[in-house]
């Protein structure tokens, strides 16, 4: 085993491990006592020489034979080759004696090497779950391995556990850590249950770091608004007296009215809101009353108005079902699609009448939505089929999608209804392979080689549209088809005329049953055992509580409705064809065989927008994007802003045509040193409050939905302001990649 030839001792080990197994060496055999105590007196040799390269070898010949690595950690901390102390430790299989458990506890508080702390952090998984409490805190007090690709998260896979079971124990290693990303994960992982949560409100009224308080308040929020309850803890108010201690009067007190003098802070009036939509899942009348009042001041941003009403649909706010009503009957643009879309959440007697009332006046997008609000009540489902019969809603609303879930309300009338307006749903397809002949005929090579692709894109958009991404357009309901076998005739034909033969688990048809009296029906886009979120044609989501939730069943028909290539002139089929087997118009690829660069169809790339200003010392250029595995820039390029520091702003210059409503979207880039940033576009907020464009690799946001836009003609102005980074990031640098504006 211990010769200078490898290969004699590899198979000595091998031999060894062979007969061990065999169980031919046994302690009780005098022969093997001999061999036994060989190894003994070779590994104190061993030991004593400080030859790094033996003293591996008996390790492994130890393990080979079943020996006790244990008799080896008296050496761990003590030991000048980590390699050696970390083999040690990996030889350890499942330490539960109380000796081995002190001391890996002790080598992590004082060794100096990442080496040796990634193999304890990787034991922590090996150590019983009440034992593991020591050797994580000494681990987590090793702030320099932060940045670790590997330690924090071997910490984390071992500490979960121990968090989820005992909230109180999670805080004090949420204390103790000196990594950022452990120390959200244990925040995470609490705030998924309820005791969790209380408790993270309690250390957010005790810390004095204003950082961690912001953070804490945030991650109950976050579970908030995945659906989970949020109790008010009985002592509230002196706990809320305690996390505003020092915040301006204005951000202090949310339920207090507007002051004409601004917070001193940023951080407080985020703090402040913060706690007033805490309070209003707590059920703080005050609290609800006062997004009630931002719901129904036209003065106010269009942008504030929209969250407020998401927070009261989240909250299920019974009297902003009346507020929503008249925001319709009063032709509030701006909010038409939220208010209409919030009515399948809001009960209301009046909503079929109302909504129907104004559907001629809605845009392609909001009557969508209205027609899957209508179809979720048994009273909307009537409403919407009388209408269907009386020719004042197109019959093409009706889609097979509607058609069960309006089945799945089982009422006698409603069902009567439906078949007379939309026939057997159960009726057979037409022979498959007669259809594909047909449009075999009607797509040909040649047929396809005259469309359009550019009018292909517009047809697209509003029937696959709805459900699918190609290009980085379109909703995330259904598969992206952007990687798809498109470009061959035959495997579209095939998902198109028969989109039930196979269908995907995570693309099926989930129908929900109210307690209420209602029925949704989606794709499920994340399960909790608090809630489900489900998506619908058109990108509608929707968060359903468990407690909300009779009964639930997976359809076996697909999502994707039958007769879509039917319902299309020849002509306009060809050019929806010819857009969707196009390369997006592609790049050819160079020289150098990377992966062709993407070009997003009408958009404004980053690189070549104009730019109006730039503050603070930074610096823009272009930069080329084709070199990382995840290529999904437009053109292969980036606008890139690099050098900024906190406060300052980048404004760009966006043509618009006409006058007219828009639709504004970009793309941007995510890295380990990139930054936070605000959006503005002619001075108004847009987009979430702050975008965070940290990521461990380098990637992209994907297409960011920043709303509908009233725009004079002229020049809009896209302002982009740097804030504080990323605690874990390494820079505050920005990368656009294409800004898009499609006129409505």
């Amino acid at each position: 085993v211990q010769t200078d030839n490898e290969w004699f001792s590899r198979m000595a080990r091998r031999v060894l491990m062979e007969r061990n197994a065999a169980g031919v060496l046994k302690k009780d055999n005098l022969g093997n006592k001999v061999v036994w105590g060989v190894i003994f007196k070779l590994r104190a040799a061993a030991w004593e020489k400080e030859n790094s390269a033996k003293r591996l070898r008996i390790i492994w010949a130890d393990k080979a034979t079943g020996g006790v690595i244990a008799n080896h950690l008296e050496f761990v901390p003590e030991d000048k080759d980590d390699l050696v102390n970390a083999e040690t430790i990996r030889s350890l299989e499942e330490p539960t004696d109380s000796l081995t458990l002190k001391a890996l506890a002790g080598c992590a508080g004082t060794t100096h090497s990442p080496i040796v702390r990634r193999e304890l952090a990787s034991a922590l998984q090996r150590i019983p779950n009440d034992q593991r409490p020591a050797l994580a805190r000494a681990l987590l007090a090793h702030g320099e391995d932060a940045a670790d690709p590997y330690i924090p998260l071997l910490i984390w896979y071992g500490i979960e556990p121990v968090v989820g079971a005992d909230p109180k124990l999670a805080l004090e290693l949420a204390k103790v850590s000196k990594m950022p990303k452990v120390t959200e994960f244990i925040y995470r992982r609490m705030g998924a249950e309820e005791a969790g949560r209380t408790g993270l409100l309690k250390l957010a009224s005790e810390t004095q770091d204003a950082a961690q308080r912001e953070a804490l308040l945030s991650t109950v929020l976050m579970a908030a608004r995945a659906g989970n309850k949020i109790a008010m803890p009985e002592d509230w108010a002196a706990m809320k007296a305690r996390v505003v201690q020092g915040l301006s009067p204005a951000s202090a007190s949310p339920t207090s009215k507007p002051s004409a003098t601004p917070p001193t802070k940023p951080s407080e009036l985020k703090l402040g809101t913060t706690l007033l939509e805490l309070e209003a899942y707590m059920g703080v009348a005050e609290a609800r009353q006062t997004f009630r009042s931002q719901l129904t001041n036209a003065a106010l941003p269009n942008t504030q108005r929209d969250a407020a009403l998401t927070l009261l649909a989240n909250v299920r706010d019974a009297e902003t079902a009346a507020l929503v009503i008249q925001i319709l009957k009063a032709g509030d643009k701006p909010l038409a699609r939220r208010a209409v879309q919030v009515l399948a959440t809001l009960l209301h007697p009046d909503t079929a009448t109302v909504i129907i009332a104004r559907f001629a006046s809605f845009d392609a997008a909001t009557q969508n939505d209205a027609i899957n609000t209508l179809a979720t009540s048994t009273s909307g489902a009537m409403a919407l089929l009388t209408a269907v019969k009386a020719k004042t809603i197109p019959s093409t609303a009706l889609s097979p999608f509607l058609a069960r879930q309006i089945d799945a309300l089982d009422n006698t009338a409603v069902r009567a209804l439906l078949k007379e307006v939309f026939g057997d749903l159960n009726a057979p397809k037409t022979d498959l392979a007669e259809r594909k002949a047909k449009f075999n005929a009607l797509l040909t090579p040649a047929l396809l080689a005259k469309a359009d692709p550019a009018k292909g894109k517009l047809i697209y958009s509003a029937i696959c549209g709805q459900c699918h991404k190609l290009f980085g357009d379109g909703q995330n309901v259904g598969p992206d088809l952007t990687g798809s076998n498109r470009a061959t005739l035959d495997y579209l034909l095939d998902n198109v005329l028969d989109p039930n033969a196979v269908i995907g688990k995570a693309y099926q048809l989930n129908l929900f049953e109210l307690h209420d009296g209602r029925v949704v029906s989606g794709v499920i886009k994340e399960e909790t055992p608090a809630a489900y979120r489900i998506a619908m044609p058109g990108g509608l989501e929707q968060t359903l509580t468990l407690a909300e939730v009779k009964k639930r069943t997976i359809s076996k028909a697909s999502t994707m409705p039958e007769g879509l290539f039917d319902a299309l002139p020849p002509e306009m089929l060809q050019q929806l064809v010819a857009y969707l087997q196009s390369q997006g118009n592609r790049d050819t690829p160079g020289a150098s065989g990377k992966a062709a660069a993407m070009t997003v169809l009408g958009a404004l790339e980053g690189e070549s927008i104009k730019i109006l200003s730039l503050t603070g010392n930074g610096k823009t250029r272009m930069q080329g994007m084709g070199g990382f595995r995840d290529s999904k820039w437009s053109a292969g390029q980036q606008l890139w802003w690099v050098g900024g520091k906190a406060g300052d702003t980048l404004t760009l210059a966006l043509p618009v045509a006409e006058k007219g409503r828009y639709k504004l979207s970009a793309n941007l880039t995510r890295a380990i040193d990139y930054g936070v940033a605000t959006i503005k576009l002619n001075g108004q907020p847009i987009g979430t409050e702050h975008i965070d464009f940290f990521h461990e690799g380098v990637t992209t946001t994907g297409p960011l939905d920043w709303g509908l836009l009233d725009l004079d003609a002229g020049t809009a102005k896209l302002e982009i302001t740097l804030t504080a980074p990323n605690p874990a990031t390494k820079g505050n640098m920005i990368g656009l990649d294409y800004v898009t504006l499609e006129k409505q």
